[in-house]
């Protein structure tokens, strides 16, 4: 048979090790809500002036005045590619003359000689090559200005993460 005394004193010891270790549990919650409200704050120390930090753009694209060089920069390369089309234009047409003053299945060494004659050609010819100079001048400067100004940002980023200087809120650079 069975002893159910015995059934009682596991019973009784299940249970006082089951409520000890809720109350283990209740009490480390507690201590861990305790411990993390009641932190001190400090108050501000009173008279002492705040450290004016420069106002440095940590995003290019940000800045008012970058974004209006890169416009001017590209209504400039525009104008210039403009200029060079219409020069290219006309010496589209004068080799279409010139292959119709030759005869039928003319090479292009012949064209190309049938325009040397032509000063206009030349003159042409000239100014082409200007223009394609001014437009690699002119991208040439604007990935300058778009290398400069990254470096810039870096380097501002930079001064913002060593508390050298403060990051500007780009709504205040859009309204000035």
């Amino acid at each position: 048979m069975l002893d159910f005394s015995k059934v009682k004193a596991q019973d009784s010891q299940r249970s006082g090790v089951k409520t000890l270790f809720c109350v283990g549990m209740v009490s480390i919650a507690f201590l861990c809500l305790s411990l993390m409200g009641c932190k001190k704050r400090t108050a501000p120390a009173p008279n002492v002036p705040e450290v004016s930090l420069p106002g440095v753009i940590t995003n290019r694209m940000a800045d008012a005045a970058y974004r209006a060089a890169l416009s001017e920069n590209r209504r400039e390369q525009m104008r210039l590619a403009g200029e060079r089309s219409e020069i290219v234009a006309k010496m589209q047409g004068m080799v279409d003359r010139a292959r119709a003053k030759l005869p039928a299945g003319a090479d292009d060494a012949a064209v190309k000689a049938e325009l040397a004659k032509d000063p206009e050609w030349g003159a042409h010819e000239a100014s082409n090559q200007v223009k394609v100079v001014e437009i690699q001048n002119k991208l040439s400067m604007s990935r300058e200005l778009a290398r400069q100004r990254m470096l810039a940002e870096a380097r501002d980023v930079k001064a913002v993460a060593e508390g050298k200087a403060r990051a500007v809120d780009p709504q205040q650079t859009k309204t000035k």
